[in-house]
């Protein structure tokens, strides 16, 4: 979980730990993810991900999401790394 104060440094780390741990072999990440479970609890959750589409399954510690593109007016599935409460 992440806070705006945590974000600004815990968010580029995260990439570089998904960098350097390779997991882009398993899932491309081009997409990072914010959700919020409750609005003003002051902390989300961030994932990094890709369109469901782009891998032949869900890679380990990975779960497909569905999320509604409200400036687009689509639904897409995206690939989600876990880490970081998305289990």
């Amino acid at each position: 979980m992440f806070t705006e104060e945590s974000s600004e440094k815990g968010i580029p780390a995260f990439w570089e730990e998904y960098y350097q741990n390779e997991v882009y072999k398993k899932a491309p990440g081009y997409l990072g993810i914010c959700a919020q479970e409750k609005e003003g609890a002051g902390e989300f959750m961030y994932g990094i991900g890709c369109d469901a589409d782009d891998v032949k399954e869900v890679p380990e510690g990975f779960q497909i999401m569905i999320l509604k593109i409200i400036c687009r007016e689509i639904i897409q599935q995206v690939t989600i790394s876990a880490k970081y409460g998305f289990l």
